[in-house]
């Protein structure tokens, strides 16, 4: 007896446990009642995942368990080889029922999926006298049992190992994906479509024939979808496009289509918006093409493109933290300053497709230190005047080249050193920068903005300066005003201007690129006015031999006199002169002070 117990206990407890597994599964019905008088007798398909799961006849009901919680998606087709808008999406949890009427109307044959409530899902279901048999079963995935035995499905979920496969050749179209590119919660996949069947084809693509799954089980459908030239956003479906589509005039609403000639490579793509942060790529993703002849109809093959594990690029460029990298853009956030606005960044912006890209900018928002915000005030773009252009906010950027933009901020603390984050919101896509240090001085009301020369004036005052490392010396005045006091004709003769935009690479006397805009508006000053002739002289801190810095000055100022001479500047109106350390204007015991007298500046001969 003693033995029989054990045993029984043993029986009892595998079969109490094998009773809790099965308990977690969750039971989804699909029925169709019989309704001869507003039902069509016309079958209905019935898809997962893009696999048909069942064909749902009139007065058929169907069963499947699903044993691991996920959101599933059910799509109905009176073809079952055409695309489908008609779909429902359950999200389904442990132990639960899920109950899903179809139906096809006798007038117009309009199909419909729609999720009943359990208490009349139930009692719909159990009425036998409104089926035509029993209920059968259907298969869903991987996850799907029948009578508690577990079952297998079409799709095998992709393994960690698994490579992305950038190419897909099928049913004569060749798709490669040639960049994927991340921008905030912005995902685009790009595509060259090549078409080898010999033939022009017209390609269509619905954002709602889409699914992908990302690693922590969020879903997603494409935001926009473009194919050439034709790109369609997702949207709701209008009751006359449906009805156009019930009838058979269009294939897929809310589709991007165009025709793909024979031979010859084009464009299109995917993007997705709302990623979440704690993913990190694609789990595995479909995107439904349906390809037909352009002058038959009937002449059409539709298939799936599948992808498994699309990581997500991370977009920041290794070797510079600061550059962020959209496929064959790039931006970077080069400097920061302050002005008696409020700071203005500069960026760079690279182009380095073939074709022209667009650089629209929607909103930007900066937080320094405190938290505190500062909104976009103006924008500038190449070597305009940030004033000027304050409502401008798109710019063209050839193929193959590079430009320069600056966002000015304000308000701006008087405390404010670096913004700690700076978020720019571009055409389709969102980038952030961390630590973007300013220079400059601090303005405060003890410290007037400075203002505006006037056509009246025959003087600029010495003591409007926005650099505090100049401030102590009266002969010095700032660059905006150098620059607005030259355009309206005021005579500047002796003063010095610092050019806080000029970059070197260390150690050389290599122009960085961000120093070229400020280069051309010298230039530009120049020629428009003849009678200008100026001193360029470089400057070095203490660090080192003073006779490598002298060296090195002059060959930096001599490097700035080559340039404006190769932009048309007559030779005889520039001289270039090496300092080296000789001319501090702070002490070199700091940093800051050796980094202050790390300059270029111009003295106004004429």
């Amino acid at each position: 007896m003693k033995t029989l117990s054990k045993r029984g206990s043993t029986l009892f407890i595998l079969f109490f446990a094998s009773y809790l597994l099965s308990a977690q599964c969750s039971d989804v019905y699909i029925y169709r009642v019989n309704n001869s008088v507003l039902q069509s007798e016309k079958p209905v398909y019935i898809f997962n995942d893009g696999q048909q799961v069942a064909v749902a006849n009139l007065g058929s009901r169907f069963k499947t368990s699903i044993c691991t919680p996920s959101e599933y998606e059910f799509v109905v087709k009176t073809d079952p080889n055409k695309m489908s808008i008609i779909k429902k999406t359950i999200q389904v949890e442990d132990g639960k029922e899920y109950f899903l009427k179809v139906s096809c109307t006798s007038v117009g044959e309009l199909v419909t999926i729609a999720q009943r409530p359990n208490t009349e899902g139930r009692r719909e279901v159990n009425k036998s006298s409104k089926f035509r048999g029993p209920i059968q079963t259907f298969n869903v995935g991987q996850s799907a049992v029948v009578d508690n035995t577990p079952i297998t499905g079409n799709y095998q979920t992709p393994s960690s190992n698994q490579v992305f496969q950038k190419s897909h050749t099928i049913h004569g179209f060749k798709f490669d994906v040639v960049n994927v590119i991340k921008a905030g919660d912005m995902l685009r996949m790009e595509y060259k479509i090549t078409n080898m069947t010999g033939n022009d084809r017209r390609l269509y693509a619905s954002n709602r024939e889409c699914a992908f799954y990302d690693d922590k089980g969020n879903f997603y459908t494409p935001r926009t979808i473009c194919i050439m030239t034709n790109c369609r956003e997702d949207r709701k479906i209008l009751s006359s496009e449906s009805q156009r589509y019930i009838n058979g005039q269009i294939y897929i609403p809310n589709s991007a289509y165009s025709v793909i000639p024979y031979g010859i490579p084009v464009t299109g793509s995917v993007e997705f918006r709302g990623l979440k942060n704690q993913a990190t790529k694609f789990v595995r993703g479909g995107i439904n093409i349906r390809s037909e002849d352009k002058s038959n109809q009937n002449d059409f093959v539709e298939f799936k493109l599948e992808y498994n594990n699309i990581f997500f690029p991370t977009g920041i460029d290794p070797n510079n933290p600061n550059n962020r990298q959209l496929g064959l853009v790039e931006i970077e956030a080069q400097d920061g300053q302050r002005v008696p606005e409020g700071a203005k960044v500069n960026f760079k912006f690279k182009n380095k497709s073939q074709q022209e890209a667009l650089l629209s900018i929607k909103s930007a928002i900066a937080y320094d230190e405190q938290g505190s915000p500062s909104e976009l005030k103006g924008l500038a773009f190449g070597n305009t005047n940030i004033d000027r252009n304050r409502y401008r906010r798109s710019y063209t950027v050839p193929p193959s080249s590079d430009t320069s933009f600056d966002i000015l901020f304000a308000p701006l603390s008087s405390s404010t050193k670096k913004f700690s984050r700076i978020k720019v919101h571009f055409e389709g896509y969102e980038l952030q920068w961390d630590n973007i240090s300013l220079s400059g001085q601090s303005w405060s009301s003890s410290n007037p903005t400075p203002t505006s020369a006037s056509n009246t004036s025959n003087s600029i005052s010495a003591n409007h300066t926005n650099d505090s490392f100049i401030s102590k010396n009266g002969n010095y005045i700032n660059y905006r005003d150098f620059s607005t006091g030259i355009k309206n004709n005021v005579r500047v003769t002796g003063k010095k201007i610092i050019l806080e935009q000029i970059n070197f690479n260390t150690g050389s006397a290599e122009i960085l690129d961000n120093s070229i805009p400020q280069l051309s508006e010298v230039a530009s000053l120049m020629l428009s006015n003849s009678y200008l002739k100026m001193e360029f002289s470089g400057h070095t801190d203490n660090v080192g031999d003073d006779t490598n810095n002298m060296l090195l000055s002059q060959q930096r100022a001599d490097a700035i006199r080559y340039y404006l001479i190769q932009q048309g500047i007559d030779p005889s109106r520039i001289i270039s002169v090496g300092k080296g350390e000789n001319e501090p204007l702070e002490s070199n015991q700091t940093e800051t002070g050796r980094r202050k007298n790390r300059r270029v500046e111009i003295k106004v001969l004429e």
